[in-house]
């Protein structure tokens, strides 16, 4: 009888993320100021896709699909984690898994989610006051450093700019 060895079935490692990451600390998926288009509670049934998420060459997650309803949840609870986002609901790739090259060219500096919604929330304020500036040139200024923050400020990673993280699961001990 001849005996044909078959090879074992290649298992493909399933990208994780892990569910203590705060999603904060996300990387946004967009240049610029917080693009908000959906309002209200965050709620996983209404979802029609998967929020997407992929592992950036240097650690770091960034949001593919979904930037919308990360900054929901985090307008509710701004130290939500992984977790809240079910498992079903969250479609992960990783390094080399999605076209890299497509967010360096929409989103060459991809920030956290943290420090995007604290300078999209200063100048949402500077342009809400307009009139408290002094002048004209004071508040295109303002708006002109904010706005320059905001798209220009280079992607770190770990525990980043003024101490806000930016999308990099910890690394556990070893």
């Amino acid at each position: 009888m001849n005996v044909t060895r078959t090879s074992r079935p290649t298992r493909r490692r399933t990208p994780t993320i892990p569910d203590d990451l705060p999603l904060p600390h996300l990387c946004y998926g967009h240049q610029g100021r917080l693009i908000r288009t959906l309002h209200g509670r965050f709620d996983p049934k209404k979802m029609e896709t998967p929020i997407q998420v992929g592992e950036m060459h240097c650690g770091c997650w960034v949001v593919l699909d979904g930037n919308t309803r990360v900054a929901m949840i985090l307008e509710y609870d701004a130290e939500a984690t992984v977790a809240v986002i079910p498992r079903d609901r969250l479609l992960v790739f990783r390094k080399g898994e999605w076209d890299a090259d497509l967010l360096k060219w929409s989103t060459p500096n991809p920030m956290s989610f943290e420090f995007v919604r604290r300078y999209s929330a200063e100048l949402y304020r500077a342009r809400r006051n307009k009139r408290e500036f002094r002048s004209e040139k004071k508040y295109e200024a303002e708006i002109e450093r904010l706005t320059g923050i905001l798209e220009e400020t280079a992607h770190r990673c770990g525990r980043g700019h003024d101490g806000v993280g930016q999308g990099r699961a910890p690394r556990s001990a070893a």
